[in-house]
């Protein structure tokens, strides 16, 4: 199941369809498939060869033009068997390849490594020809989108396919595979169409469908690799053109050619958005020394390289601070110079981004320097008032020097959370102003009801105390 549903699942193996809720046990060895070419002695066409088609695509068919599949291939010079066999009561037909490496020496091993391209497909279709360039009968029927009505010729002429249905507005992936398939039949002698693609300045190769007297699609032609080939991206999709050339007729046996519609399949790897782990400091850190080096670790699942930027909102908006272009998977880091000052909470985050997604991660905080506070661990919020004063060590006694912050309305402690001190104390007074000269003095903070009692959670009072030295020589 290609995405955790039964319903239209199949495996293309062969050259054929096999839908997994059938009961499968097949068997490969040799997987290829026929290629034609005309018999002048016979008059008509004939299997002069076989092509080797070492794959097999898991599929399931979401639409009429959007599939998903898990594709894999290996070189067909290997001596290999391939077994599909159905489990019972399950809608499931393992896969199972088996590669002969022959007798191993001792001390000798022998390694592979194994790709599945987990993929998804769009179809879509011509839908304008050349009016230089068109089949002498009905040629826009060519291009009109439906399998009933054709158009024709009995000679060899070119119609020239110059636009296509995909929008040209999005960018949902990394292109692993684009093909081609025509839609016709003949009437009379054996004949053909060909496929060539056409890019921006330059053609691809020629590829023939032998045309049988029942209307029937062709083979996929993969033209990923085509001479002149470019490197796919969805704008080379919108700029591609086909030249559907009739061919293979013979002088002494009339036939006709003709041709429904041209479709381009697109196999890609959808883009997900970029993973982003591990700050540092994590968030929350405290003791953190000014202008830290902040990091972060990045990862993409299909390899796509990454652009991060990094923003922090000291400025008062975010602002970008610096940034890592056309990165792999890791950890990389940035200097935070805007983080220059003690005693305060900064925050940043990062944006990630590859080829066609995007990450936000969240907002990290840390604290330069070591955090003074009041917590309140109870389970309901406290409302109280905070007394925040400067005491000179008199001998063995504290003496009041300075009172920096009696207040005279209450304030709140939520639930598990904290009150900054020092974000409350910085800058409300120099050691300039403090009365004693010399010596040792603490800062002493308590959080109190409306009588002057310190409150109390957990059986802890909600007080704090910081101690320093003054020495002005």
């Amino acid at each position: 199941m290609i995405d955790m549903t039964p319903e239209h699942d199949y495996i293309l193996i062969n050259d054929s369809e096999y839908w997994l809720n059938e009961s499968l046990d097949l068997s490969f060895s040799n997987l290829t498939r026929p290629v034609y070419c005309w018999n002048e002695t016979l008059n008509e066409t004939v299997v002069c060869g076989y092509e080797s088609i070492p794959y097999f695509y898991i599929r399931e068919n979401l639409s009429d033009d959007v599939s998903k599949s898990l594709y894999m291939r290996w070189n067909p010079d290997l001596n290999y068997r391939v077994w599909v066999k159905s489990r019972n009561n399950s809608y499931n037909a393992p896969v199972v390849l088996g590669i002969r490496i022959g007798t191993l020496a001792s001390g000798q091993s022998k390694q592979t490594t194994l790709y599945w391209y987990d993929a998804s497909e769009v179809v879509y279709y011509f839908n304008q020809y050349s009016m230089f360039y068109g089949w002498e009968n009905n040629p826009g029927y060519m291009v009109n989108n439906q399998l009933g009505n054709y158009a024709s010729t009995n000679e060899v002429e070119v119609e020239k396919c110059t636009s296509n249905s995909y929008p040209g507005d999005t960018d949902p992936g990394r292109i692993s595979k684009v093909e081609l398939r025509a839609y016709g039949y003949k009437q009379g002698a054996s004949c053909s169409i060909v496929l060539n693609p056409q890019f921006t300045s330059s053609v691809g190769d020629y590829h023939e469908y032998v045309l049988s007297s029942s209307a029937a699609w062709s083979d996929w032609y993969d033209i990923t690799d085509d001479t002149n080939a470019p490197d796919w991206v969805w704008s080379s999709i919108k700029s591609l053109d086909c030249n559907v050339i009739s061919y293979n007729f013979h002088p002494m046996f009339p036939s006709t050619a003709c041709c429904s519609k041209v479709e381009i399949r697109v196999t890609y790897t959808p883009w997900t958005p970029p993973c982003i782990t591990n700050p540092s400091p994590g968030h929350g850190s405290t003791n953190v020394s000014i202008s830290p080096s902040v990091g972060i670790t990045v990862s993409d699942d299909n390899g796509e390289t990454l652009d991060i930027s990094w923003l922090s909102n000291s400025s008062g908006s975010w602002q970008v601070f610096g940034a890592n272009n056309s990165v792999g998977n890791g950890t990389y880091y940035q200097v935070f110079d805007n983080a220059s000052v003690n005693g305060q909470w900064w925050y940043w985050m990062v944006n990630v981004s590859n080829a066609g997604a995007y990450n936000e991660s969240n907002i990290f905080k840390f604290y330069t320097g070591v955090q003074s506070k009041i917590s309140n661990t109870g389970s309901t919020n406290l409302s109280g008032y905070l007394l925040m004063q400067v005491e000179f060590l008199n001998g063995s006694n504290w003496t009041l020097d300075q009172v920096v912050i009696d207040d005279m309305s209450p304030r709140t402690i939520n639930s598990s959370s904290e009150l900054g001190l020092d974000t409350l104390f910085n800058g409300l007074i120099c050691t300039g102003d403090l009365g004693f000269g010399d010596g040792v003095y603490r800062v002493y903070a308590a959080f109190r009801d409306p009588d002057g009692e310190v409150l109390v959670v957990d059986d802890a009072l909600l007080e704090a105390r910081w101690s320093f030295e003054l020495d002005m020589t």
